[in-house]
């Protein structure tokens, strides 16, 4: 008989610190199958980040990178997000590299009224004190990937003078990511650096910082893969080695340039390789353990303790902290989710879009690393979905989008307006038209605490009708092929308006009735008007949807009818 597991769904806290109840999970009854392929594929990074938008700016400046769609984003956190972006890093031939995502969620408060707020700020305050000669290190940089210095765009930073780093002949350079607790290193071939002024600025000595490094044992040979490393601070280098070991069968490397075991006064330092057919294109992990540089404010034991105190207060929660994470892509889930369980070891398993799972943990010991590991393959366990979750999120999507809408009509492009619609309700499509939607949609609104979201939901699709009506009389180009995509979606926009309604329309609320009937009216001006253009189908395909839905919910409300 297979043994039942217990797991934890994915809860947000809140600021108030209020603890989150866990879900247990049932077994898929299928057979269980192990990878035995046993190779992890980095193809990303996680960052919470303070300003999502300005973090993203800052690759697509000065790195080759792009930014992704909300529709390519599938990512842990994405949904409670209150502010989310993504970028696309590419090596020069255009091939993709590493997915970034920076994600801003609830922050949560600690017992000395900590937040991750305060960690982004000494995190970059260290950086500033560092690029001012101040000190010569800080452990704050021991949190970053590694890519080749052909993903960079040198000449920008020249041009806007950005504070960054080059040392060793100018082969590595290093920037902080704003609004993040973390930097980027990039590595190359060496070049006289004096002979650019800007470069010259920049430039670092680190006789200091590498004073324990024996170079004659460091391998200075390029890398065979352009993103070929993640480094992570730790407080206990050994414990990271060995759980990287134990659990994603990592293997450490033979030349390790710092002294070992660890001498007082030096960085401790573990280098280990993930699995791979090819040893020379294996992904490299870098623990550092660094008690000799200081930090700004806060560092890496506060950051820690910090983390400790919210899973010791909370059940079944990550927060913040945990969306500083590597994500890779494996075959199957099954094998790390059994090793996991044999040491004992906390973990959170959740669907992240249709048929795509994924897997999230942190170091014991060392929670500033957090993987997440994601697979179309999970039989060992499977998340019990919470309605209640699910359904304020489909409602936080859309009352952003309508919030947007507001504010932007009659000056965004009209694919501005549509679009996002359908983007909100696709991350939950698996769920919209389903039998379940109905109750994940009450169930969520409960929870959303916007006492107006009835009245937002009928002004806005009212004024989405209204204006698709004109821009198509205007002769607008486009517009056919948006309301082509739009179609798919609006009977889910119209359900949701109708739970909103039911939520807010109690006995005796003639506001709410009087906004419905507004609304109607508009759409049917915009369905019954003039068409010289011969565009009108526009209004009536939005009378068709829309008009007779708001009839009956007025005819409801008129006899106090609330479902």
């Amino acid at each position: 008989m297979m043994q039942l597991f217990m797991m934890q769904s994915l809860l947000w806290s809140l600021a108030d610190g209020s603890d989150c109840d866990g879900i247990d999970v049932s077994l898929l009854q299928t057979q269980l199958r192990l990878d035995t392929s046993r190779l992890l594929e980095p193809i990303g990074r996680s960052f919470f980040s303070e300003d999502p938008q300005q973090s993203a700016e800052f690759w697509i400046r000065y790195t080759r990178a792009e930014r992704m769609s909300l529709e390519e984003m599938k990512v842990v956190g994405l949904q409670e997000s209150s502010e989310s972006a993504a970028v696309l890093v590419k090596k020069p031939d255009g091939t993709p590299l590493e997915q970034l995502y920076f994600l801003k969620v609830p922050n949560w408060k600690s017992s000395k009224n900590v937040t991750m707020r305060d960690f982004v700020e000494a995190a970059d305050l260290s950086w500033k004190k560092v690029m001012r000669h101040e000190q010569a290190f800080s452990p704050w940089s021991d949190f970053h990937d590694g890519h080749t210095m052909d993903t960079l765009r040198f000449n920008r930073l020249k041009k806007d003078q950005v504070s960054f780093q080059l040392y060793g002949s100018g082969s590595v350079g290093r920037a902080y990511i704003p609004h993040t607790t973390s930097t980027m290193e990039w590595f190359g071939e060496e070049w006289d650096v004096s002979k650019d002024a800007y470069a010259s600025n920049v430039s670092f000595d680190y006789t200091e910082v590498d004073k324990c490094r024996n170079y004659s044992a460091d391998d200075h040979t390029l890398p065979n893969r352009a993103f070929w490393k993640s480094t992570f601070a730790v407080l206990n280098v050994t414990a990271a080695r060995d759980f990287a070991v134990d659990v994603l069968h990592a293997k450490p490397r033979k030349v390790n340039p710092y002294p070992w075991p660890p001498k007082p006064g030096c960085i401790a330092v573990q280098w280990l390789k993930l699995p791979h057919q090819n040893d020379s294109l294996a992904f490299q992990f870098h623990f550092v353990q660094d008690f000799v540089y200081d930090t700004v404010l806060y560092g890496l034991p506060e950051f820690l303790r910090y983390q400790r105190e919210f899973l010791k207060s909370t059940k079944g929660c990550i927060n913040g902290f945990m969306l500083n994470n590597l994500i890779l892509r494996t075959a199957s889930l099954d094998p790390i989710v059994k090793r996991l369980n044999a040491l004992a070891a906390r973990y959170f398993v959740f669907e992240i879009a249709a048929g795509k799972y994924a897997l999230l943990f942190s170091f014991p010991g060392n929670e500033g690393i957090t993987l997440q590991i994601q697979s179309s393959h999970l039989s060992y366990v499977a998340p019990k979905r919470d309605d209640r979750l699910v359904g304020t999120s489909i409602a936080r999507d859309l009352l952003r989008i309508f919030q947007v809408f507001a504010g932007s009509e009659g000056r965004a492009p009209l694919p501005a307006l549509v679009m996002p619609v359908g983007f909100a309700l696709k991350r939950h499509w698996h769920l919209v038209g389903s039998e379940d939607f109905d109750k994940v949609i009450s169930s969520g609104l409960g929870a959303t605490g916007q006492d107006l979201l009835a009245e937002r939901s009928l002004e806005v699709l009212a004024s989405l009708c209204d204006h698709l009506s004109r821009e198509s009389e205007e002769g607008k180009d486009g517009c056919t092929a948006v309301l082509s995509k739009l179609t798919r979606h609006l009977p889910a926009v119209l359900r949701f308006a109708r739970h909103g309604l039911h939520r807010r329309a109690e006995p005796g609320d003639v506001a709410l009735r009087r906004m419905a009937v507004t609304a109607a009216r508009a759409l049917h001006r915009a369905g019954l008007g003039g068409d010289p253009g011969g565009n009108g189908w526009v209004g009536r395909w939005c009378l068709g949807w829309v008009y007779f839905t708001f009839i009956f919910l007025i005819t409801k409300m008129k006899y106090n009818i609330v479902g």
